[in-house]
Formats: C-alpha cells, sequence, structure tokens
C-alpha cells in the first residue's frame, strides 16, 4: 500500500512524533510511505533529519504548491492529513481533484469546546465553519476522520455535529525509552514540563507558580525544566528574569532525544487549557514521572488520577499545594512512579499500526 502523510511544516511536537513512529513501523511492514510538508524546509533539526521513509517540501508560491502538491500525491493510494485549519481545506480539495482517498487526524479539539468540558456548540470559535464545512464534504466522500481519544471523538460529533459514523477513535502511542529507566528517586531534584510554548500551554502559569514554592522553600534544591520551543519563548524567559527565576529554571530548547530529560526528572507538569490526546503525558508514563495535570477532559481521559493528580488552573492554590506535596513525599512519588508505569503498557504500537492498517483498506473498498 502506497501512503502519503501530509504534515504543514516540520518542527518538534507531539504529531510529528507520531507519524515518525506512525511511519517508521509501516514501512517496516512492507508499506511505501512519504510524509509531505506543505511548507519550505526549516533550518532547524527535526526527528525527521535520519528518517528512513522519505521526506519532502512543497516550495513556492501557493499556487505552484497546489501544482506540485496535487502532483505527487496522485502516486498515491491513500491520503494521510495531519494539517488543520486552512491548510486541511487545501488538502481536502486537492484529494477531490485527484480523485484519491483521505483520512484526517485530528490531534486536537482546538479549543472547539469549553475548558470544562462541555459540549455545546462553539460557533465562536474561528475554526467551528471550517469543520462544519469538513462534514458537509464527507457526506459525498464518505472519507473517515482519526480522533486521538475518546474525548475528541465527541467534541467532533456533539460540538460541530460531524457524523460519529465517519470518525474512529485511535489512541497516540510513544516509542518505548532507549535507555534504562532509572528509579523515580535515583533521579535529580527536577521537575519537567514538555511542550510547545503556546499560549494555550500555559507555561507561564507554571512558572508563576514555581516562583510562588521557592519564595516559600529557601532551601529548594529542585529545578525546574522547560523542553520546547515556540512563539512565547522569549516571554517566558523574560518573565523567568522578572520574577528572578533564572537560576531555578532550565530552557532546555527543542531536543531529538527527549529521554535524557525524561530520565532526569521526578515530576511531570501539564497545565494546557485543551488537548486531544498529549503524546507528553505518554512519554512521562513510559519513564514512569508522576504527573500533576490540568483538570480538563482530555487529561482525565488518560486516566491520569491513577498515576497523578488533576488540579484546577483556575486556582493557583490547588497547583502549588499539589506540586508541593508531591516534592516533599518520596514514597508518594515511588508509589505513582510504578502505577504511570503500568498504566503506560496499556499503549501498545503494534495494536496501534493493526488499528490504522484497518482504516486504509476499509477506505480504499469504498
Amino acid at each position: 500500500m502506497k501512503i502519503l502523510y501530509i504534515l504543514l511544516a516540520n518542527t518538534t511536537g507531539g504529531v510529528e512524533k507520531i507519524v515518525h513512529i506512525s511511519t517508521q513501523e509501516l514501512q517496516k511492514k512492507g508499506h511505501r510511505v512519504e510524509i509531505l510538508f506543505l511548507t519550505n524546509k526549516l533550518k532547524n533539526s527535526s526527528i525527521f533529519d535520519n528518517a528512513t521513509v522519505p521526506v519532502n517540501y512543497l516550495n513556492g508560491n501557493n499556487f505552484s504548491r497546489i501544482i506540485n502538491f496535487a502532483r505527487i500525491a496522485k502516486h498515491y493510494d491513500v491520503l494521510h492529513n495531519h494539517t488543520f485549519g486552512l491548510a486541511s481545506l487545501l488538502v481536502w480539495m486537492v484529494s477531490i481533484l485527484i480523485k484519491k482517498p483521505l483520512i484526517t487526524t485530528l490531534h486536537s479539539t482546538f479549543g472547539l469546546s469549553t475548558m470544562s468540558g462541555s459540549l455545546k456548540p462553539a460557533k465562536g470559535n474561528k475554526l467551528f465553519l471550517l469543520y462544519r464545512v469538513m462534514d458537509w464534504l464527507f457526506r459525498f466522500l464518505g472519507k473517515k476522520v482519526i480522533a486521538v481519544s475518546p474525548y475528541v471523538s465527541e467534541v467532533l460529533s456533539s460540538s460541530i455535529g460531524i457524523r460519529k459514523e465517519r470518525i474512529v477513535v485511535i489512541k497516540n502511542v510513544t516509542d518505548k525509552p532507549p535507555t534504562l529507566i532509572l528509579p523515580i528517586t535515583n533521579r535529580p531534584k527536577n521537575i519537567i514540563v514538555l511542550g510547545r510554548l503556546a499560549p494555550e500551554k500555559q507555561i507561564d502559569l507554571i512558572i508563576n507558580m514555581w516562583a510562588r514554592i521557592c519564595k516559600h522553600q529557601s532551601k529548594n534544591e529542585w529545578m525546574l525544566t522547560i523542553v520546547g520551543m515556540g512563539e512565547e519563548y522569549n516571554y517566558l524567559k523574560q518573565l523567568s528574569i522578572n520574577l528572578n527565576m533564572s537560576d531555578k529554571i532550565n530552557f532546555a530548547g527543542e531536543t531529538n532525544d527527549i529521554y535524557f530529560f525524561l530520565n532526569k526528572a521526578q515530576i511531570a507538569v501539564s497545565a494546557s487549557k485543551y488537548e486531544g490526546a498529549p503524546l507528553s503525558i505518554l512519554e512521562f508514563i513510559s519513564c514512569g514521572i508522576p504527573i500533576i495535570a490540568s483538570d480538563i477532559p482530555a487529561h482525565r481521559n488518560m486516566k491520569i488520577d491513577t498515576y497523578g493528580f488533576l488540579a484546577d488552573t483556575k486556582n493557583e492554590d490547588d497547583f502549588v499545594r499539589l506540586i508541593t506535596r508531591l516534592m516533599d513525599d518520596t514514597e508518594l512519588r515511588e508509589r505513582l512512579s510504578m502505577q504511570a508505569l503500568k498504566e503506560s503498557e496499556n499503549y501498545s504500537i503494534k495494536a496501534f499500526i493493526q488499528q490504522l492498517e484497518h482504516v486504509y483498506k476499509s477506505i480504499l473498498k469504498q
């Protein structure tokens, strides 16, 4: 089977990691797989630099990109779209033009429902109309949408109106750690934040809470490490300087070796406003790291309260209390670490790839 994976830009995030895992595993099973980015190649390094799967980029103006995209895509059996917004509309239209089956994976709710999980139609969201158009197109094309969690599936059907029979749930997975994982208490006293530095991740909230904790614990040996890059990088760096926290916060930037940092962390924190099925959570539990995360539907869906704590981001005191509790209680960290490792066993790459293959085969039969 010939499958073309389509992404917007070659950045380092959860979507790119999932595509890297998927394409490598599908190639091992004998499928011809290629990755196509709709934008120019960036100068930064990425996880695709040493990939065995072919990687291509679209250059030129918008018209030439469309022509080149159609020229490349027509040679594949299935197009698998991992873009969103207007880029998705381009992909959908090209798939119609060249008459190729299209599957779209939606990795997030993009704020299409409320943070509390209410599934009322989010008509004020700029993506709402776009996805209603998508459902209209699918009525004629009979194509599938892959949701990365049951919650994302619910949002797509209840909040947007995409028909349930068009949605397939395939949960995200992550690679097994390539190195020996140290026992949690043998690692440095380090709290890790992982992900794209964007407003919806609320990393500024974490920095402010960390400043509060350090202020009340003058002999605090712990460090906060923030791994990732994004539009808020300079703002967050300046915030740490303004709070006199430069010596207590490490901005690690982007990395192709996330397990180097995970193996040096005892606690993980996420304060996201919304998520789909965050890969960072899977990476944390694969290394047995207890998690304190925002109480949002995606995090509840991943059963974080069985190997960590859910906290209300509107109540900083709640977050601060739980972080401090984990910092102070070695036995609790050890117990939650074991539960996290046990939970990670529920995410199988083999089952993930089998589900993908089933979707590809079913869409080709239509």
